[in-house]
Parts: structure tokens; C-alpha cells; sequence
């Protein structure tokens, strides 16, 4: 058995099966196991929001009897889903009922069970993390039911550090742009990245994504006084023929694959395993998702994207869940989860962090008078924004449909062109050049 980790900045809701949490929860005697409550507060202090899940009509009492009756914030009991008509696992209904309460989506919610049924629900409810409890027995039977980790108790699940911050917490970088430039000072920076959300505002057919004339323009001004990289989820060649500006660097597929100026070209031999994998699996997405109006099955060389902006409300979840289910018939594969869109991405210990690190390897940077700035918008970002905290500069571009989530990043602006008149700084400072 394992440990493992719930970061905040991930994932915003903890669902809880009941008997999980409390010790014979079909007695009088119901109590609660030791290790519930630290877990549950650790979490409500970061911000994560708690729902327990309970097939029992009784689910009240056995809170209230086990001192535990405020504890949640949410609750799906047996009563509630009679009254909604909800079916029992391993149908998903009641946990995603759950997190609709929340008002989290499936792929940032974890889910902690310790029935096989239970966690057959999550895995096709297409939940970002799930968490078997094998108090007794032996945990390969939580694992093939579909958990990703499983622990021996709720000790061994802990909740990651993060920079404490919620995106309406964060100064924005115009009116912080002083401190900025005094960061900058003396130092060497290089400037890095994302584009979607970032550099060009989104739209809702990926393909009509353009960047503005105005960040063209600051952006060839800035490549002539520092070390410009974009870091995109995009294919590589997909993001080049978008940027068409030269000198720069270009990393696609998270940083699966590298160009740099001239006839610089790069790939991570880590990701060629998974290729068979994810040709397969598009074969699948396509068929299945084939009658699912609006979503989109987008296939990159290193990544698997399937987009649900145009799809209905209802039928997102749908979408999700066969994206997960498919994915998770690939070892090779696992999944990401962002704006609006789920990815299979090469299951290797590889995110946008480590690209960056890569990328500032291969651009020959590194060393105490280097100063990283890196800019992004998604969650996937937050890997690269959390790599800069203690040596860079992070700046997040906020979106109304990230809510006030956790951020590694020092500043903020409110869209994509916000942050062009933030970049529109740095070409003209003298630190820059």
C-alpha cells in the first residue's frame, strides 16, 4: 500500500463514502475513526470543500451519533436519493450528484471509498482522483475495482502545500509593475509562455484561435531584448504556424517536443512509447463520441485532446467519463484535465514544471542571474507557475471559469491582453535588454 497527496490547486472537493469515515456506521455505537477529522480539516483550511456520500436513510443520525453532524458540507444520503430518483453504485449518480452540489466538475474532485462498487462508480464518474481505504483485506482488490492509490487509513493522505493564495488574492502585474522590475534588476530574464487563454483569448472552436496584432507586435519587440519561449499543450507545428515570430522558442505537447531558432528540433523520447496508444485511442473517442453534439476529438503527435466547450450541460459529464474510460484501458496513457477540455498525455512523470526546466536546459539558461518569468492561464499551468515560485516571476492570467481557485503565481491580469500590456514592460525596460 501507498500514500499520497491532494493538492488544493487541483482538486477543489473531497467525496467521502460514510464507511470510510465511520467505524460500524450501521450501529448505535457509530464512531468515528481517528483519522477522519484531522484529514477533513486540513482540507476545509485549504479551501477544499467535503461532501460525504451514505446509501443509508439513517445517514443523519450516524453523523450526528459520531460527532460528525457539521463536519461536511455537503450530503447524498439514502433519503435524498430516493427523493431524485438516483440509482445505487455502482452508478456514479450519487457522486456526481455530490459534486454538482459542490459545484466542482467530476475531474477536480477526489473521491475516498472503501467498497469495490463504490469505486467502480467514481472511475466511471470520471473522478480526477480515487482513493481506496483498505482498512482490512488486501488492497489489490480496491485497485482493480478501479482506485488509483490505495492507502492503509486516512493517515497516510495528506494535503500538499500550497502558496495559500486564491486567485482574487493575487496583486495584479501592471500595478505591481515596480516590484517587478526591481526583481529584474542585475538579472538575465527569459520570458516563457502558454498561449490558449494566455498569449490569444480562448474561442470555442480551437481551430479559429488567433493571437491579437498588438501581442505580435510586443512580442517581436521583446524577443529583441530577452530569451522568449512559448510553452503550449498545442502541437508543435500547430503552435509555430500561430506564432510566426522568429528567434523565439517553441515547446507543443506540453513540452513533448522542442524547436528553437534555426533548425533546432527536439523531441522527448519518453513520449514515443505511448504513440501506438494514443492512435488507438482516438479510434475509440472518435466512434464513441461520434453522436455526442459539439465535442471535439483533437489529436496532437504527443497528446489526445477531446474538447466539450459546444457540448450541452448535460452531456458533459458523458463526456468526461468516456474520455476517462478510454484512457484508463491504456497503461501507456493517462489524463489531464483543462479549460473545457480532457487530454490522454503519455503516462510518464512529465508536466508543464519539468518542460520548463527542460526547455530552459536546452536554451542553455540557468544559473543564479537567470530569472524565469513564466505566464499562464490553466491548471496545467499551475506545474510551471509553482517551478518559478522561488526563483521567478509567475504570473496567472485569471478566467471567471477557474472561479477563485489556488495559485502558485506572484501576479495577475485580468485576459490575454492585460498581460501584452505587461509584457509591453518588459520589452522596453533596460533590465530586459
Amino acid at each position: 500500500m501507498a500514500t499520497t497527496n491532494i493538492d488544493p490547486r487541483r482538486y477543489h472537493a473531497v467525496l467521502f463514502d460514510v464507511d470510510g469515515m465511520i467505524a460500524d456506521a450501521a450501529s448505535a455505537s457509530a464512531g468515528l475513526f481517528d483519522d477522519a477529522v484531522p484529514l477533513v480539516a486540513a482540507l476545509r483550511s485549504r479551501g477544499v470543500r467535503t461532501a460525504v456520500i451514505s446509501a443509508s436513510r439513517n445517514c443523519t443520525q450516524v453523523l450526528e451519533q459520531a460527532g460528525a453532524g457539521q463536519l461536511f458540507d455537503v450530503r447524498v444520503d439514502g433519503v435524498l436519493a430516493d427523493e431524485l430518483g438516483l440509482p445505487g453504485k455502482p452508478d456514479p449518480a450519487v457522486f456526481l450528484e455530490a459534486a454538482r452540489r459542490l459545484d466542482t466538475p467530476p475531474w477536480a474532485s477526489v473521491v475516498v471509498e472503501d467498497a469495490q462498487g463504490g469505486l467502480e462508480a467514481a472511475r466511471t464518474g470520471g473522478f480526477g482522483l480515487i482513493i481506496g481505504v483498505a482498512r482490512t483485506g488486501p488492497p489489490s482488490r480496491l485497485l482493480e475495482a478501479g482506485a488509483d492509490v490505495v492507502v492503509p487509513a486516512l493517515t497516510d493522505v495528506s494535503v500538499a502545500a500550497s502558496s495559500e493564495r486564491r486567485l482574487s488574492e493575487v496583486p495584479d502585474g501592471l500595478g505591481r509593475w515596480g516590484e517587478i522590475a526591481d526583481r529584474l534588476r542585475g538579472h538575465r530574464p527569459v520570458v516563457l509562455l502558454d498561449f490558449d487563454g494566455t498569449l490569444a483569448p480562448i474561442r470555442s472552436d480551437p481551430t479559429k484561435v488567433t493571437m491579437p496584432v498588438k501581442t505580435r507586435e510586443v512580442l517581436q519587440r521583446l524577443v529583441q531584448r530577452c530569451p522568449v519561449a512559448i510553452l503550449s499543450g498545442r502541437d508543435l507545428q500547430d503552435v509555430r504556424s500561430r506564432i510566426r515570430i522568429d528567434g523565439l522558442w517553441c515547446a507543443g505537447s506540453h513540452g513533448f517536443e522542442l524547436a528553437g531558432p534555426g533548425d533546432v528540433s527536439i523531441a522527448l523520447p519518453a513520449g514515443e512509447s505511448a504513440l501506438p496508444d494514443l492512435e488507438e485511442a482516438e479510434r475509440r473517442l472518435s466512434d464513441e463520441l461520434e453522436l455526442v453534439a459539439g465535442a471535439r476529438v483533437d489529436r496532437k503527435h504527443f497528446a489526445l485532446a477531446v474538447h466539450y466547450r459546444n457540448v450541452a450541460p448535460d452531456a458533459v459529464d458523458q463526456v468526461i467519463s468516456t474520455v476517462d474510460s478510454v484512457g484508463g484501458a491504456f497503461p501507456a496513457l493517462r489524463t489531464a484535465h483543462g479549460r473545457r477540455v480532457v487530454e490522454l498525455l503519455p503516462d510518464i512523470d512529465w508536466n508543464k514544471g519539468r518542460a520548463l526546466r527542460w526547455l530552459l536546459d536546452r536554451m542553455g539558461l540557468s544559473g543564479p542571474d537567470v530569472v524565469p518569468v513564466f505566464a499562464g492561464d490553466n491548471y496545467t499551468d499551475e506545474d510551471a507557475l509553482r517551478e518559478v515560485h522561488d526563483d521567478g516571476i509567475g504570473i496567472v492570467v485569471r478566467s471567471a471559469e477557474h472561479g477563485d481557485r489556488l495559485t502558485w503565481a506572484h501576479y495577475s491580469v485580468d485576459a490575454p491582453l492585460s498581460l501584452t500590456a505587461l509584457l509591453a514592460r518588459f520589452a522596453s525596460s533596460p533590465g530586459s535588454a
